[in-house]
């Protein structure tokens, strides 16, 4: 794990799992962005990504964006 700094802040993964996120409460920690889950496999897209990108924006929060990739293996 990488020593807490300027250098590396304090940054959250989310997704629709969480639910309702208070981001101004999570912009008033320590916490400086969060990476928002877009898609999964060709076909999932994240239903609350935009919410929560426009909601952690609006927030003072950098943002970034994360994408799973599913590798299916066939026996």
């Amino acid at each position: 794990m990488q020593n807490l700094s300027e250098k590396n802040p304090i940054v959250i993964d989310i997704s629709r799992y969480q639910r309702v996120i208070d981001f101004k409460k999570v912009a008033a920690t320590d916490v400086k962005g969060v990476y928002v889950k877009l898609t999964e496999g060709k076909t999932y897209l994240d239903s609350k990504a935009y919410d929560n990108y426009k909601a952690a924006k609006n927030a003072g929060l950098r943002v970034g964006f994360i994408t799973m990739l599913i590798r299916l293996i066939t026996l």
